[in-house]
Order: C-alpha cells, then sequence, then structure tokens
C-alpha cells in the first residue's frame, strides 16, 4: 500500500490552503491508498475520519506534527494535545503510553546549513552533531523523503537515518494542492486502520519511495 504520512489541510493548520475534500480527491487521483493527517500541534477525532473514510471510499488516518524544542516530530496514537509535548522526552513519554510511535520529520530543518555539494566534511559535522541530540535517537523513524526538500537536505536526512540505524519513512508534507504525490512509503502489507499502521511502523515493514 501507498500512504503520505505526512499532510496538512486548511482546518487545522494555520498555514495550509486545503480543505480535506481537495486533498482526499486529489490523493485518489495520484492512485495513493491512504493518506495521514499530521496537523500542527492539533488531532482529527478518530471516529469523524472513519466516517469521512467510508463516505470518500478512501482511507484518512489520524496523526499529528508536533512542534517541539528540537524539532518537528510526526505521531501516531495520541489523540490530543498535552501541555509539555515541546519537550521530546515527554512526548516520547506519551507516545510510549498510547503504544504509539514518533517519527522526526524533515530533520535537516534546525539541524542542516546547506553547504556545497562538494562540502562532505560540513554535512559529516552536522550529521555527528545532530545524531547525538536525544531527540533523534529516541524517535522511531525519521522522515527521509519530504516532499518539500531540496537534494542536500535529502541527503542530510539519508545519511543522518543511517548514521543512526533508523527505519526511514516518506512523506510529501503537503499544504496546498499539487504538494501530493512526488514522495510516500510503500507498505508491505495491508492497512486497514491506524492500529495496522502503528504495527507496521513499529514493524519496520515499509519502504520510503520517491514516485517522480
Amino acid at each position: 500500500m501507498l500512504i503520505d504520512l505526512h499532510t496538512h489541510t486548511m482546518h487545522k493548520s494555520y498555514d495550509s490552503a486545503q480543505s480535506l475534500e481537495e486533498l482526499i480527491i486529489e490523493a485518489k487521483s495520484l492512485q495513493l491508498d491512504a493518506i495521514c493527517l499530521t496537523e500542527h500541534d492539533e488531532f482529527w477525532n478518530i471516529e469523524r475520519l472513519v466516517e469521512i473514510s467510508r463516505y470518500y471510499e478512501f482511507l484518512v488516518l489520524p496523526g499529528s506534527e508536533v512542534n517541539t524544542d528540537n524539532g518537528h516530530f510526526l505521531t501516531f496514537g495520541l489523540e490530543k494535545y498535552v501541555f509539555g509535548m515541546h519537550k521530546v522526552s515527554y512526548l516520547k513519554d506519551l507516545v510510549e503510553d498510547a503504544s504509539g510511535v514518533l517519527i522526526g520529520a524533515h530533520p535537516y530543518r534546525r539541524n542542516y546549513v546547506n553547504q556545497r555539494a562538494t562540502d562532505i566534511p560540513a554535512m559529516e559535522m552536522q550529521i555527528s552533531k545532530t545524531a547525538h541530540k536525544e531527540a533523534y535517537q529516541i524517535c522511531d523513524a525519521l522522515e527521509v523523503f519530504n516532499g518539500r526538500s531540496d537534494v542536500e537536505e535529502t541527503r542530510f536526512s539519508l545519511k543522518l537515518s543511517e548514521y543512526l540505524g533508523k527505519p526511514q519513512v516518506a512523506g510529501s508534507d503537503s499544504h496546498k494542492p499539487g504538494d501530493l504525490g512526488n514522495v510516500a512509503t510503500r507498505f508491505h502489507r495491508r492497512i486497514r486502520n491506524l492500529e495496522d499502521l502503528i504495527e507496521e511502523l513499529k514493524a519496520g515493514r515499509f519502504t520510503p519511495i520517491v514516485i517522480n
């Protein structure tokens, strides 16, 4: 199954310019099998998304993109914002209590100053510095392909995940019509609901892919 793990809508993300309906219609046209709504510090009601999935005959799953002191992290399994989530260690505790998953989103942000492609030592130094941050050591996976990143930022994310030995995922980070369809995560087994998604993420049965 081909799933976009990182999307936003105008309903719950201040910087998005697309409705949920627009997002679903575009995802279906691109032959994605599901999308995850990861609004900024906001959460969709899971029962509501079950209803929406039935109405559109397309799987829409809940998550959130939480802003922390150490960057943005995708969460799956949490249902509401709790004061203190901006501390990654506390966020990780909440995720574990909920038997959920924590993923480092676009890890190059706040961590990588784009260098010339030939300046390998500078990148390696920044990778090492980032890898020693607790936030990236305790997350379950890293988003290595983000639809809004450039080649060097993607290379940083890939090398960071390899340095840490973390599983790799991909998400478009869609905020407006036209953002979908460049990257996604291919799951090796069928995903029917949030529980399935979390199980497969924990099991590592997925591959990040670049679509175009």
